[in-house]
């Protein structure tokens, strides 16, 4: 926003306390049980699929989204009865650490703005940081955990992906567009997940969101329910 924007210009003449978005998303994730996701890839859609599972489930969820859900026509989502708020998590200028979530997702840590990062280990260490704050659990891609795990970090990591606590297996593509897949999880397999959204990274993103899910508390069949509706984010 310019500084010179008539509407900020307003607030600031008249006396307004005026805080960045980080801010904002900081204060919410310390006064209601933040869900956030975070990673240099896959964000939004993760983290919009995340909202859509919790959301449509008894469960429920509000959401600050980085993308328009495609089921909702919006980037917010609103409850009164949920005590979890989904928030996409950018690393960008460092946001992210001014978020202290019960759980989260981290999904690649590849590089990425480093214009704001000296080095990849100074752009990891930001995200064993954004762990560190981090209260209760962290679902990380398959590959990651062990940065983690030598972080000093308090929360309980899960991972996902190929080999993870969470995977998919059984793909199939029925050969009009539709791919249906196994969710295996520690508590036992989610069969004949059909994808609502065709595609390996899409499959992978679901598993993902579906372990944030149902680690709070959202039921295997609600969980194959709302992987079949979700209908993608519109950029």
């Amino acid at each position: 926003v310019p500084q010179e924007h008539a509407e900020l210009v307003y607030f600031r003449q008249h006396g307004f306390e005026i805080y960045k978005r980080a801010q904002v998303l900081g204060i919410i994730t310390r006064s209601s049980k933040g869900l956030c996701v975070a990673g240099t890839h896959g964000k939004t859609t993760t983290s919009t699929m995340a909202a859509h599972l919790l959301h449509q489930s008894h469960v429920g969820c509000t959401a600050f989204l980085g993308g328009i859900s495609k089921n909702y026509g919006t980037n917010l989502l609103l409850s009164q009865d949920s005590p979890y708020t989904v928030i996409e998590a950018d690393e960008f200028d460092r946001s992210f650490l001014r978020l202290h979530p019960e759980g989260a997702i981290v999904t690649a840590m590849d590089a990425d703005h480093m214009d704001i990062y000296r080095d990849m280990d100074d752009l990891r260490g930001a995200f064993i940081q954004f762990g560190r704050q981090v209260s209760g659990m962290i679902v990380v891609k398959k590959g990651l955990e062990n940065y983690f795990r030598s972080g000093n970090i308090g929360a309980k990591i899960w991972t996902y992906g190929n080999g993870g606590d969470f995977s998919a297996s059984d793909i199939v593509s029925d050969g009009h567009g539709k791919m249906y897949f196994t969710l295996n999880t520690p508590d036992g397999k989610i069969e004949n997940c059909h994808a609502g959204v065709p595609g390996a990274v899409y499959i992978e993103n679901a598993t993902a969101a579906a372990a944030l899910a149902l680690l709070h508390g959202t039921s295997p069949e609600s969980i194959r329910e709302g992987i079949s509706s979700f209908r993608g984010v519109a950029r």
